[in-house]
């Protein structure tokens, strides 16, 4: 079974779990991406026991310099979710803490704007500060702070025309200040679309829906916006072609401007189970996404199990709860998909 051995105010350490330490031999996690060997062209779990563990855990966020993580850990379905965060210390990263602002009220989602002081998510909080009152729908939130020594500020709720009466799901941010985003508004070609809203001096533009090319009469969720524009990774449920319930699709952006045929990423990054929350990290070297829980998974057989066999379905990352796995960024390469 694989433990955490946690301490006040210690580092995170590892015991037995695959791809670090040996059994029984505790490990401080130090280095880039928690010390974890890099992935080739194979989804791997990220850090499991440690980052994946037998809890909820969504999304990968991380600064540019590569030493903070912010993550969802959903703690009772979806009726209570918070962002938790980890950062790298001159003696190794620190164990996962609720993050400042997080911790009342629904929150998930996180990702940062590409310098790194700017942190969007979704959250149910109450528009008024006074408030206890969990919102009717999802929208935007956003954090920031002078630079990466300095805490966060309050929340804020992103402005009309970005949030809505209808959910806002999963904000990703351009170089340019432009922000996509998943939305059940009306108007749009499904349940849920991707849209757009540029950022100029004034504030947000009118939200734009990305259009045919992307959008359909299936569910596109959660969209993952490269920095330069120049690619989306998009989360869509129900399309004829799709290996389970959630599968991840790539378009690029064509040279008259608008966005490519979307491809199915195929069989490395789509399983029976659900993949969603794409991100690339901020030195281009990785794409972080999170599977699912397979449905078609049975535990049933003709032969009996062990109690420790049980205990690892349970109290382990193998328990079939969401992950996060991680993969060369060359996955996403055009020409993969040409």
């Amino acid at each position: 079974m694989l433990l955490l051995s946690i301490s006040a105010g210690a580092c995170t350490e590892r015991e037995g779990s695959p791809g670090g330490a040996e059994e029984g031999v505790s490990q401080v996690l130090t280095g880039p991406y928690l010390g974890e060997q890099p992935p080739g062209l194979v989804p791997a779990i990220f850090a499991p026991g440690v980052v994946s563990t037998a809890a909820f855990e969504l999304n990968s966020a991380f600064t540019p310099d590569g030493r903070e993580l912010y993550q969802s850990l959903v703690v009772s379905g979806f009726d209570f979710s918070v962002i938790i965060s980890r950062r790298e210390r001159a003696d190794g990263w620190s164990d996962p803490d609720v993050a400042p602002f997080s911790g009342r009220y629904n929150d998930i989602d996180p990702n940062l704007a590409p310098d790194g002081n700017s942190l969007f998510f979704i959250s149910r909080r109450p528009q008024q500060p006074t408030g206890n009152e969990l919102s009717g729908a999802w929208d935007i939130w956003k954090v920031t702070r002078p630079d990466q020594n300095s805490p966060w500020g309050d929340a804020v709720a992103l402005p009309e025309p970005v949030n809505s009466e209808a959910a806002e799901l999963y904000p990703s941010v351009a170089n340019s200040g432009t922000i996509y985003f998943g939305s059940k508004r009306e108007g749009g070609f499904g349940e849920f679309d991707i849209y757009r809203a540029e950022l100029t001096d004034q504030g947000y533009t009118e939200v734009e829906n990305l259009g045919a090319s992307i959008n359909s009469e299936h569910s596109e969720t959660d969209a993952f916006i490269a920095p330069d524009e120049s690619f989306i990774v998009v989360t869509i449920t129900g399309r004829p072609d799709s290996r389970g319930k959630n599968d991840l699709y790539i378009s690029f952006l064509q040279e008259d401007g608008s966005w490519g045929e979307l491809h199915q990423m195929g069989d490395s990054i789509n399983s029976p189970a659900k993949e969603y929350c794409p991100v690339v990290t901020p030195d281009g070297k990785y794409f972080f996404f999170t599977r699912g829980k397979d449905d078609t998974l049975r535990l049933h057989s003709n032969q009996q199990k062990s109690y420790q066999e049980l205990a690892e379905m349970t109290y382990s990352w193998r328990n079939n709860l969401e992950n996060i796995y991680w993969v060369s960024s060359e996955v996403l390469q055009q020409k993969a998909y040409e």
